[in-house]
C-alpha cells in the first residue's frame, strides 16, 4: 500500500526496516504571505496537477499512511504526534474516533492531550463551535489564510 504511494510520488521515503519514515512532498507551490516560521506551512498538502484526485477510495489510504509512524511508534514526541494529526485533519472534517483508530491510539488521551489544545491555539477547527459536545463533533486544519 505505501509502496503504490511512494511510486505515485504521493509520498517520500526515508530510512529502511523499522526506521522508514513517509511522508507528503514538499510545498513546490510559494506561498504569498512568505511566512515559513509556522510548522504548520510545512505539512500543507499541495493540491495541483499531479496530486491525485482525493475520494471515498483514495481518502483513506492516503489518511493511513499518514498516520503510520504513530502507528509503528507508541512513543512518538508530542510535536510529531501534532504534526501528523494536523496533516490528517487538513482533508476534512474528523471525528475523534476515526483519529483514534488512524493513530491507534485511546480517543480520551488524545482529545485531552492534542486536540483540544490545539483548538485552543487556532490550529483546529470544530465542526460545530457552537456545541462542544455536539454528537457529530469533527475537526479540520484551519486553513492557512485563518492563521
Amino acid at each position: 500500500m505505501l509502496r503504490g504511494l511512494v511510486q505515485k510520488g504521493m509520498l517520500i521515503v526515508s530510512g529502511t526496516g523499522r526506521g522508514t519514515r513517509y511522508r507528503l512532498p514538499p510545498n513546490e507551490q510559494i506561498s504569498n504571505d512568505n511566512d515559513t516560521s509556522s510548522p504548520a506551512n510545512e505539512t500543507t498538502p499541495v493540491i495541483n496537477e499531479t496530486t491525485p484526485v482525493l475520494n471515498e477510495t483514495t481518502l483513506p489510504t492516503i489518511l493511513s499512511a499518514i498516520a503510520e509512524p504513530a502507528r509503528q511508534n507508541k512513543r512518538l514526541s508530542a510535536s510529531d504526534m501534532r504534526n501528523i494529526i494536523l496533516q490528517l485533519c487538513a482533508y476534512s472534517f474528523l471525528p475523534m474516533h476515526q483519529l483514534a483508530d488512524l493513530l491507534k491510539r485511546d480517543a480520551r488521551n488524545l482529545r485531552n492531550r492534542y486536540v483540544s489544545q490545539m483548538v485552543s491555539e487556532g490550529l483546529l477547527e470544530l465542526r460545530h463551535p457552537e456545541n462542544l459536545n455536539h454528537h457529530d463533533q469533527a475537526y479540520r486544519r484551519k486553513s492557512m489564510d485563518a492563521l
